[in-house]
């Protein structure tokens, strides 16, 4: 027998013919080594068949303690020898069943039922790793399968001097994890078993109390280090049944923190449990148990089932943290060939039709701590909210949510139109702070013509189509830059770039309404740079490029975009208009007309021209106009150089404008811009005139008579029309001059006098009946945003002349009238006052006096 058996005494017959055999063990030492036992069997008889039995006790401690029930074995060689000589032999096995050691887990949902105060189920157990952790409680239940076999540690019979002795159970955990309690406050839970159940132990009823395990037990729980997880350590001294020991165990926040940061999206941990003896050395047992935990924090996926029918592209990320404050927020980096929706000035259009583009929902696990999250129809946030936390950069392409808690998980979903060319495209998703390699995910697809062809049907597009200077050849290779554009109108971040293929063309979907600036950033092979710059115009339903419609009603023609070698010179020459003033009328359309010359001649060629700004784009030769309002421009392009141009502006210096210059003439240089700025300035100033009578004898009725006349900065009469008010009730106009009555207490007003207009304002009957007038003619010119101010004041002071007449003495004629002459002088002056005063006697009206008069009086009178 092989060492690790042991011959028992007494155990052998029972075979066919064995009666008359003998055994006799004999031990085998090599010095003080056991090499193992030699039955020595006689006496047989060898005319017949020999059979016989004994038994054999396994004492190998190594085998008793093994762990292996489908490979251990436990082997017997028989020989047969005549003298000396071996005659023959024969071996046979069996298998040694003992199960000593087995690790599992229960299931998560009795993680749960611990929390809840529910009763766990011992038996409730799984080895499939993804069925462990409780994703709510970040804890996991391992099961301990102790002794199996129910050996008896303390009492077998082993070839140890004093048996196995002590048994020790430690499980070990990953690096990072720690136990935790159970509801009732203990760290573990030790049960008796009734039995196996697919190679597990059965655990019985309700746990025990450490004085109902055979022999004592010693439990120790340890720290762990940077490099060793934390331990439980069960010391068995007499151990001779089975038990089945829970334990409860969790990753540190930080250590879960470093899970959902990692670049992996599930780790597998693995837990170790190992069994040991006092007296046998260098020996263990061991069994694992892996646990995997999904740490996929940002996960990525994109819905564009009908991208064919609407071009556009539906992304949805879950950021998912385990309620740990993992990061700030999310950033996704959209590529070429999708877009945002966004306005013209890069700002996220957070509806459409109706219907909004961004959408954030708050996720909640599942009840089972599966993992899994549910999508509340209540946990959506309000447009407000998303607006606060969900942020566009045109220029990096870069959309970010900031996490309104980062320890919630949320759904972002958000809509993209196909804009691209056939290819594939992917959409990644990173944690603000995460590091490159660290927590993300990407998704994508493969865009195909028609998406674009669908985009290109629900909203406005853009095609370029890049020629030659003689429209002859398309040219490939040309890339055009779309900006969008600021509140001010300038170019701003560049909203997308495309390059034109074989057939000279690109093409930019998407668009909305607003105002966008298209420039050639590369120009093709041995062609010159385009130094233009196209504003483009987009509503609901047309396009404008550089003043050209070139998209209406969904119908339209490519842009045709010009280059020329570079061996060919030519020029371009813009014209742009300025209207300044505090009158000036930024509405006004002022004409310009061109000449082209080539020293002498006039040129005939037409020339194409771009506008901007508004300004429409077109045709012009020699003699014929173009009409341009304040900011706009035009460019004309292809100008040979050499020529020489004359642009004379129509209305120069009318209508209170001063125009800088009435002509702008040049010559066109090779690969330059020139630049022709006519400038028209319209400041404006009031005329205000106000009529007041004074006096104790003013007649507040009366109206005076006034001229009026205005003048030109030159002194020549102003024709222009301009209208005027009296008290704010009466309106008329005048030209060159007019006459105006006005009483006390009138106000004539005329607003918008050009600067430096002249004025004259002459009282026409002053200084007549008595009235004095302070001032009779006033003059002065219009001032830039002031009101000249006129006051025109009569005074009329009157008192009365009283002639009465007595007569005295014992002697009069009571009935005699006596003969008066009166004489009346102008104020401070010799010369008789022609104005006609009435005057009466006793009360009565009787006459007239004008310069002299006379009349009599009697006694009394």
């Amino acid at each position: 027998m092989t060492r690790g058996l042991k011959f028992v005494e007494g155990s052998l017959g029972g075979g066919t013919n064995s009666t008359h055999l003998s055994a006799e063990p004999i031990e085998l030492y090599d010095g003080n080594t056991h090499l193992g036992t030699l039955i020595k069997v006689s006496d047989l008889d060898n005319t017949k068949v020999n059979e016989f039995k004994f038994k054999t006790e396994v004492v190998d401690p190594v085998i008793l303690a093994g762990n292996d029930p489908s490979n251990t074995r436990v082997y017997n060689t028989a020989t047969l020898h005549h003298g000396l000589n071996r005659l023959s032999s024969d071996r046979a096995s069996t298998k040694f069943n003992n199960r000593i050691l087995q690790k599992e887990m229960l299931k998560r949902e009795e993680v749960g039922n611990d929390h809840d105060g529910e009763s766990i189920k011992p038996n409730n157990k799984t080895t499939t790793t993804n069925k462990g952790f409780h994703y709510g409680h970040k804890e996991v239940i391992f099961r301990l399968n102790i002794n199996g076999s129910g050996l008896d540690f303390a009492g077998v019979d082993t070839t140890l001097d004093n048996g196995f002795g002590k048994v020790t159970i430690v499980d070990t955990l990953p690096v990072g994890w720690v136990f935790t309690a159970f509801k009732n406050e203990s760290k573990y839970l030790i049960y008796k078993t009734t039995g196996t159940s697919e190679g597990s132990l059965e655990a019985d009823g309700s746990p025990i109390s450490v004085s109902a395990v055979s022999g004592d037990l010693e439990v120790t729980f340890s720290p762990g280090t940077d490099t060793q997880g934390e331990t439980a350590t069960f010391v068995f001294s007499g151990l001779a049944e089975p038990y089945v020991i829970l334990v409860k165990a969790g990753p540190t926040g930080e250590t879960l923190d470093n899970y959902l940061l990692e670049s992996s999206n599930s780790r597998d941990e693995k837990n170790t449990l190992t069994l040991t003896t006092e007296n046998l050395e260098d020996w263990k047992k061991e069994a694992f148990q892996d646990v995997t935990i999904d740490s996929q924090t940002l996960h990525k996926t994109v819905d564009f089932s009908d991208a064919h029918l609407t071009g556009e592209a539906t992304w949805t990320i879950d950021y998912k943290p385990l309620d740990r404050p993992i990061d700030i927020g999310l950033e996704a980096r959209l590529p070429d060939g999708i877009d945002l929706r966004t306005d013209s000035m890069g700002d996220i259009l957070w509806v459409s039709e109706g219907e909004q583009n961004i959408r954030v929902y708050e996720l909640d696990m599942d009840e089972e701590g599966s993992g899994e999250f549910v999508l509340p129809v209540v946990k959506e946030l309000e447009l407000d909210i998303v607006k606060e936390h969900v942020e566009y950069d045109p220029d990096e392409r870069l959309l970010t949510f900031y996490f309104p808690d980062n320890t919630r998980a949320y759904r972002l979903i958000y809509i993209t139109d196909v804009t691209g060319t056939p290819g594939e495209i992917n959409n990644q998703v990173k944690l603000i702070n995460g590091l490159t390699d660290g927590a993300a995910d990407n998704a994508g697809f493969e865009i195909e013509e028609k998406h674009g062809q669908a985009t290109m049907s629900r909203s406005p597009y853009l095609v370029i189509k890049k020629m030659n200077s003689t429209g002859e050849l398309n040219l490939k290779d040309a890339v055009f830059t779309l900006y969008n554009t600021d509140s001010e109108g300038n170019k701003s971040s560049a909203r997308a770039v495309r390059t034109t293929d074989n057939t000279g063309k690109a093409t930019f979907y998407g668009l909305v309404t607003g105002h966008y600036i298209l420039v050639e950033t590369t120009a093709p092979d041995d062609y010159q740079e385009n130094q233009l710059e196209y504003d483009v115009y987009v509503d609901e339903s047309t396009v404008t490029v550089g003043g050209h419609i070139v998209l209406e009603d969904g119908e339209g023609e490519p842009l045709i975009i010009k280059n020329y070698l570079e061996e060919e010179e030519v020029g371009n020459l813009s014209l742009m208009k300025t209207v300044l003033g505090n009158d000036g009328d930024t509405d006004k359309e002022f004409n310009f007309q061109f000449t082209f010359m080539d020293g002498v001649e006039v040129i005939a060629d037409s020339f194409d021209y771009i506008g901007e700004n508004g300004a429409s784009g077109g045709t012009v030769a020699s003699g014929e106009g173009i009409t341009l309002k304040h900011g706009q421009k035009i460019t004309v392009i292809g100008i040979p150089a050499g020529t020489d141009y004359l642009i004379t502006e129509v209305e120069a210096n009318e209508g209170g404008y001063v125009t800088t210059s009435d002509y702008h003439e040049g010559t066109i240089v090779d690969d330059e811009i020139a630049t022709a700025t006519f400038i028209n300035t319209r400041n404006v100033g009031s005329l205000y005139l106000e009529k007041k009578v004074e006096g104790n004898d003013g007649d507040f009725e009366r109206e005076f008579e006034f001229l009026l006349e205005l003048f030109r900065p030159d002194g020549e009469v102003d024709e222009t029309e301009y209208g005027y008010t009296i008290n704010d009730d009466y309106s008329d106009s005048i030209q060159g001059s007019a006459t105006i009555m006005l009483s006390h207490g009138d106000i004539f007003f005329i607003e918008k006098l050009p600067v430096n207009t002249g004025y004259r304002v002459t009282e026409v009957d002053a200084n007549t009946d008595g009235y004095v007038a302070d001032e009779t003619v006033l003059e002065g010119f219009i001032e830039t945003g002031l009101t000249s101010q006129l006051l025109f004041t009569n005074t009329r002071d009157v008192g009365h002349l009283r002639i009465e007449k007595k007569l005295a003495g014992n002697f009069v004629e009571k009935d005699r009238k006596f003969a008066f002459t009166v004489q009346l002088y102008m104020p401070g002056e010799e010369e008789l006052d022609e104005t006609p005063y009435a005057y009466t006697i006793n009360g009565l009206h009787a006459g007239e006096i004008v310069g002299e008069g006379s009349f009599e009086l009697g006694d009394g009178d």
